[in-house]
């Protein structure tokens, strides 16, 4: 008789069902009141009465998914569940006595595995078609649509799962590293950014973007693939190609275990690592992102703010080479499975490890990567806000020219101010040394990136600091930059109407004497301001007179110490709400600046521009003494009696 060879094992698949199958229920469980229980609960508890109502509810129920979380957590399940009996010797030795290959235990636990989810899949989707069928028959393609998904995302987390578990000899290490492949890019970036700004001088924010990237497959996933709607209703699919290549990738990854399989040795069942080259990848990635995350820690501790960034440094380096060497030898304690770790082979490797590891550091302090010393061309930068006591957003070529020209006056300096620094703390002490000259910048770029800044500026040298006060007062206290500011980047060109606002101020009742009593205690009260469409829109005309006036601005004097003089105290606030009018001007476009924040059509954005519809910006006005516009406009319109209330 002719012997074949097969790939697949009935025998096997229906054993894994039947042990397994309580986990595919808990998952269809889930599925069921995630989904069509939802659905139906929405649909019948609305009293909808028309088709467009069950449309609206059923696009955002779609468009609000979150199914790879659910999809991340039983993909492992399941994988653990059918390559279970590789964690110990016994079982694995007894099953691998059978006559049936390797190929065919993999191929058969694999498809076992994606069978246990994708038919309660399956059924969830068919669910919600009969949820459906009736109400909203046009959007039936979605639930067909989001099975294609919800499978297509199985598949890679499957194959993840199946490489991770191949990896390892035990469940808890196999775990682990199918987090570590899920989360690895946001804690490498996340230390990464962390440890440039104490060796970058200015660095602010993000030195690499920490944002939905494909190497961060759950975010990346949720933001990018999908359902969406836009403003008009629209329902439609995103991100089919990043959904496709998703899916090749967890085949390529499950063919990379398939191959680990037949590799592997039967005897690292119970090993904490099962493939000879993840153990230096293991040691070397504990040493550097296990020492960096507890280095960080401690230098937080200790230093809590107190001290020059280089002391900051300094303390983190000691710590990281101190955690470092000792992860080292943890993670070799792990993989050996023995304290006797200390060999001469381990030592010359954990010493290797800490140089790289400073070369590293050594190339972020001399600024090898041109970070600290980077400064965006004008051709590059859409807009450029500026902050210190307030903010100030830039968008024309002169102005950004001026921008780049002071940045780049700071960063010819780098070394004057890390002087200045110490000097000042050794000086002044931790109590005063944060009286220094505050600057902050923030650029977005013509591509979508965004790069800021922040620096505390220290210098003994006279001449050099009334220049970069100039340059800096010039922008920061622009009285056309101040009016952007409050009302658009282009707000000289657009008809803002006021639509309400509101006075906020805090008040003391008086004695019995009629004098006011300090030990009572203080309210703060809010006032609608109410008025005819002339009376309202004074608020705005005089908003802008104030501005014009300085009453929002100094004259951009500082003291050497770095103390500026504020203009006024800011304790009123006036909350002038204002909108476009649609009729009258649809399509003119709203530019915002940096800082700002707008509602269009219940959507909330900042930092955009936006075309027609119905635009509201919220200003917040800090009234002074110097507002004399606004404070004659409240009184004439009753909102306060005199200027007294306000007590300014």
């Amino acid at each position: 008789m002719q012997s074949k060879i097969s790939c697949f094992n009935k025998t096997i698949f229906k054993k894994n069902l039947t042990r397994f199958w309580p986990f595919a229920v808990l998952y269809g469980l889930y599925l069921v009141f995630a989904h069509p229980l939802v659905l139906y609960v929405e649909l019948a508890s609305a009293r909808l009465t028309d088709e467009a109502n069950y449309y609206d509810r059923l696009a955002n129920h779609f468009a609000g998914m979150t199914e790879p979380i659910s999809v991340f957590i039983f993909a492992f399940v399941m994988t653990a569940c059918v390559f279970g009996y590789l964690y110990q010797s016994r079982s694995a030795n007894m099953l691998h006595t059978f006559p049936v290959t390797r190929g065919e235990l993999f191929v058969t636990n694999y498809v076992s595995a994606l069978a246990l989810m994708i038919a309660p899949q399956f059924l969830a989707a068919l669910a919600m078609n009969f949820v459906i069928i009736g109400k909203a028959n046009e959007l039936i393609w979605a639930v067909w649509a989001w099975f294609g998904f919800t499978v297509g995302e199985t598949v890679f987390f499957i194959g993840l799962s199946a490489f991770s578990a191949m990896l390892t000899g035990q469940l808890l290490p196999a775990a682990f590293f199918y987090m570590v492949w899920n989360f690895l890019y946001v804690a490498v970036v996340g230390m990464a950014n962390v440890v440039a700004e104490l060796f970058i001088f200015g660095l602010s924010g993000e030195m690499i973007p920490l944002h939905s990237h494909p190497l961060f497959p759950i975010a990346h996933l949720l933001r990018y693939v999908g359902f969406r709607t836009d403003a008009d209703g629209a329902f439609y699919v995103i991100g089919t190609g990043r959904f496709i290549a998703y899916v090749l990738v967890g085949m390529l990854l499950a063919a990379a275990a398939y191959y680990a399989y037949r590799k592997r040795a039967l005897e690292r069942a119970g090993d904490f690592l099962s493939v000879g080259w993840m153990r230096p990848v293991f040691r070397w990635g504990l040493s550097i992102i296990g020492g960096a995350a507890l280095s960080i820690v401690v230098t937080m501790i200790l230093t809590d703010g107190r001290g020059t960034y280089a002391h900051a440094g300094t303390v983190f380096v000691v710590w990281f080479i101190i955690f470092a060497a000792a992860l080292f030898f943890v993670a070799q304690m792990f993989i050996a499975r023995s304290f006797r770790v200390f060999e001469k082979r381990v030592a010359l490797e954990c010493v290797s490890c800490v140089a790289v590891l400073l070369v590293g550091l050594a190339l972020l302090q001399f600024d090898v990567f041109g970070v600290e010393s980077y400064v965006p061309d004008v051709s590059e930068v859409a807009m450029a806000n500026v902050s210190g006591d307030g903010s100030a957003s830039f968008d024309s070529e002169a102005d950004l020219e001026r921008v780049t020209a002071l940045h780049r006056l700071i960063t010819e300096h780098i070394g004057e101010h890390r002087k200045g620094e110490r000097a000042a703390f050794a000086r002044m002490g931790y109590d005063e040394a944060y009286k220094g000259f505050y600057m902050g910048l923030n650029y977005t770029l013509k591509n979508g990136k965004r790069v800021s800044r922040s620096y505390w500026l220290y210098t003994d040298d006279r001449a050099y600091f009334d220049e970069l006060w100039a340059a800096f007062s010039g922008l920061m206290y622009d009285r056309e930059a101040a009016k952007r500011a409050f009302f658009g980047m282009n707000y000289d060109e657009l008809d803002w109407k006021v639509a309400n606002a509101t006075l906020t101020y805090d008040y003391r009742e008086p004695s019995a004497d009629g004098t006011e009593d300090f030990d009572k205690p203080v309210y703060s009260t809010d006032v609608a301001i109410y008025g005819s469409e002339e009376e309202m829109q004074r608020l705005y005309t005089a908003a802008l007179l104030d501005i014009e006036a300085g009453a929002f601005t100094n004259d951009g004097e500082q003291l050497l110490d770095g103390t500026a003089e504020a203009a006024a105290e800011t304790v009123e606030t006036l909350e002038v709400t204002e909108a476009e009018s649609a009729a009258e001007a649809p399509e003119e476009e709203v530019r915002l600046a940096d800082s700002m924040w707008v509602s269009v059509s219940s959507q909330s954005v900042s930092g955009q521009s936006r075309k027609g519809g119905n635009t509201f910006i919220s200003t917040h006005l800090y009234l002074n003494s110097g507002c004399t516009h606004l404070l004659e406009a409240l009184v004439d319109m009753g909102v306060i009696e005199s200027v007294d209330v306000l007590a300014l």
